[in-house]
């Protein structure tokens, strides 16, 4: 009776092997990245460019290459390539989904530098029920998730006696909050730029100070605008406005972003 009772429990734990690893159809899997390859490498919005694709029994592999990311960008760009994937490939993600793959993306920088990013098989799931529920946009998923990133980052010096305080999107407005620093920068030179770049959307995003490439897309899926506030000592107040026409024309221009925050 104990043999018949080992012999059942040792069949019954291969059985669960085999359930665990035969529900993956890695057959299906490989043959959808091989077609999918097949239109790489493929730029994901303002994510990077996705240059190929591999698969294994426990994840799906991109290799993106992505130039000048600040620190918000390099916290959420795992999730935005999730996203931008489910819009782009959005078979080969459901068929990873399904499987319970995770996501792990190298991204390589402009100097061939490549630091791995992995999102569980959950938050893979989590992302495209969020996907689904906007209505297939990426930007109502991923701003939140960049705001949340950039807050945790805050204080950040962004240029000379300039800092980034806070961050908050309401109203269809993006408004970043920047103390100036009179001892260090004169607070009428920081409005006079303001003033000169009003009629060019490329010197405001310069003027910006913190690297906009992964925002702007997504303000420009939402049509909201960019708002940066300006304050000094004294009650001193002024701001600049990157509209939801010019962001459009900008990127549509395809511009060079502005520098990375430092």
């Amino acid at each position: 009776m104990k043999k018949t009772l080992q012999t059942v429990c040792a069949a019954l734990a291969v059985l669960a092997v085999l359930a665990l690893t035969g529900c993956k159809d890695t057959a299906a899997l490989k043959s959808a990245v091989e077609e999918a390859n097949k239109n790489l490498p493929q730029l994901l919005a303002s994510v990077g460019q996705a240059t190929g694709l591999t698969v294994d029994d426990n994840a799906l592999t991109c290799e993106l290459t992505a130039n000048g990311l600040s620190a918000a960008d390099q916290a959420v760009i795992g999730k935005y390539a999730a996203l931008e994937l489910q819009r782009t490939l959005p078979d080969l993600m459901k068929m990873a989904v399904e499987n319970g793959l995770t996501l792990k993306c190298n991204v390589k920088n402009e100097n061939g530098e490549s630091t791995p990013v992995e999102v569980s098989a959950d938050e893979l799931k989590t992302l495209g029920d969020q996907f689904a529920a906007a209505g297939g946009q990426v930007a109502p998923v991923v701003l939140p998730l960049y705001n949340a990133a950039l807050k945790s980052s805050l204080p950040l010096e962004i240029g000379e006696g300039l800092t980034l305080k806070d961050v908050k999107l309401k109203e269809g407005k993006q408004t970043f909050f920047i103390n100036v620093d009179d001892e260090k920068t004169k607070f009428d030179d920081v409005r006079g730029k303001i003033v000169k770049s009003l009629e060019n959307a490329s010197e405001k995003v310069s003027l910006a100070g913190i690297n906009l490439s992964m925002v702007l897309p997504l303000l420009q899926e939402l049509n909201y605008e960019a708002i940066f506030r300006y304050s000094a000592k004294g009650g001193k107040e002024t701001f600049m406005e990157i509209t939801a026409q010019e962001i459009k024309d900008f990127l549509a221009k395809g511009d060079a972003p502005a520098e990375e925050a430092k």
